[in-house]
């Protein structure tokens, strides 16, 4: 399985993120979804990564 973090139930959104990921990433394995989604957050102060349940790393 692809998922580390495997508490879905809290976590809804990282679910989908990370199945997002894994589709992006079998279409096309040079796929820059995940730095370009981590590159987003960093940039916007009005993301709190905490309220989105997100893990740190």
């Amino acid at each position: 399985m692809f998922l580390k973090n495997t508490n879905l139930l809290e976590n809804k959104f990282y679910a989908q993120l990370c199945y997002i990921n894994r589709i992006s990433t079998i279409i096309s394995p040079e796929s820059s979804f995940k730095t370009d989604l981590k590159e987003l957050i960093a940039s916007c102060n009005l993301v709190d990564t905490r309220e989105m349940r997100l893990p740190y790393n």
